[in-house]
């Protein structure tokens, strides 16, 4: 299940939006992140994957620091 932008403004935020999801699925769920919090959010609410969007090389740099080895992200 991707979780994108326009899913989180309307969930009220990336932890609302993924809880959501995992009252209706158990399927793996990919958080589009746009940010530096968007991908702390991401990895502390369980989210399986990260999509890393919109950053500039020195932030996909900091992003990547964030994310605990063997998680997925893209």
């Amino acid at each position: 299940v991707l979780i994108k932008d326009n899913h989180i403004l309307v969930a009220g935020g990336i932890r609302a939006a993924v809880k959501r999801v995992k009252m209706h699925t158990s399927e793996r769920i990919e958080v589009e992140a746009s940010t530096l919090e968007d991908v702390r959010e991401a990895v502390e609410v369980g989210a399986h994957r990260i999509l890393l969007d919109n950053m500039s090389n020195a932030t996909l740099a900091e992003a990547l620091k964030l994310v605990p080895k063997g998680f997925e992200t893209e």
